[in-house]
């Protein structure tokens, strides 16, 4: 299915108190990207009464070199790969303004 790009600017909502993008924020539009992703392959929630298949995230491993502020836009590339019958792994690069 390829790549799925998407473009985001942090959100107030998304930051700590020095404002600068938590883990949780940043795993949450990571999860919308992938989430993007499984609907442009017919994977999507709205898929599964057809599918009967659905998906879920099992474990993150995360490496981040800086935290985006608030306001800040970033660039989010997921795609999957090793897929089998019983999983796949799903990458992600997520860029700063500057990429």
């Amino acid at each position: 299915m390829g790549f799925v790009n998407i473009d985001i600017r942090v959100r107030y909502e998304d930051v700590d108190k020095n404002n600068y993008i938590t883990l949780k924020g940043l795993l949450k539009y990571m999860l919308d990207a992938g989430t993007r992703h499984s609907n442009m392959a017919g994977y999507g929630l709205n898929d599964i009464p057809k599918t009967h298949l659905t998906w879920l995230i099992l474990n993150w491993k995360v490496h981040v070199y800086s935290y985006p502020r608030t306001g800040e836009a970033i660039h989010i590339r997921t795609w999957s790969r090793n897929s089998t019958k019983a999983y796949s792994f799903r990458d992600f690069e997520v860029l700063d303004s500057t990429r």
